[in-house]
């Protein structure tokens, strides 16, 4: 029902202990749906994150949805990070449930009141308008700039670089056609799917 890093950790822990392994851990913790992250800080404050500033300079925001952080697949969030901070710009990475999630736009319009951003880079896909009816506002429009939609494609790289038409017709529809909807300038395809390893 919850489900994160540390509510998966403890369900290994709950079953060691019904082999008689280990202590019984605790029961599975609430999971936000909606809020800040920070790479190898748990439930990190925008106080926290300033920290990791520098000062006076503009602050990129990062969309992108919870699940990635429930199932623990942050890496193409952790590179986004990465590379801004290497072109001298502060990242907000928010995660949310959705963009038409009470919560999820709540959190974001307190965020933007407190930081505005210079730029927002959205991994979320669909759109908040429907096509072919009025524009409903986006909790992104808030600051007033730019919303780039970077995708975190469904399909694989060797799919998309052979492929003619490149991404996908999903891809294409939920990251693609549908967010230019909402207004929306389309940047690029940053992480693509990959098989999952084994571990021993």
């Amino acid at each position: 029902n919850e489900g994160g890093p540390e509510n998966a950790e403890n369900l290994l822990l709950y079953c060691a202990h019904l082999l008689g392994r280990t202590e019984e851990p605790s029961g599975p913790a609430p999971f936000l749906k909606a809020g800040l992250y920070w790479p190898q800080i748990t439930l990190p404050t925008l106080d926290t994150i300033q920290t990791q500033w520098r000062d006076g300079a503009p602050v990129a925001a990062i969309i992108f949805y919870r699940a990635l952080l429930q199932g623990n697949s942050l890496a193409p969030v952790d590179a986004l990070i990465d590379q801004l901070r290497i072109k001298g710009l502060n990242p907000l990475p928010i995660f949310v449930s959705s963009l038409k999630e009470e919560v999820s736009i709540a959190i974001i319009e307190q965020l933007f009141g407190k930081v505005r951003p210079g730029i927002i880079l959205n991994c979320t896909g669909f759109a908040v308008s429907t096509p072919g009816q009025n524009r409903i506002p986006s909790p992104l429009d808030g600051p007033g700039c730019p919303v780039l939609q970077v995708i975190f494609s469904g399909s694989g790289e060797g799919a998309w670089s052979a492929s003619p038409h490149g991404l996908g017709s999903r891809d294409l529809a939920m990251n693609v056609a549908l967010p230019e909807v909402d207004g929306r300038v389309l940047a690029r395809a940053v992480s693509f799917k990959t098989d999952t390893a084994y571990d021993e």
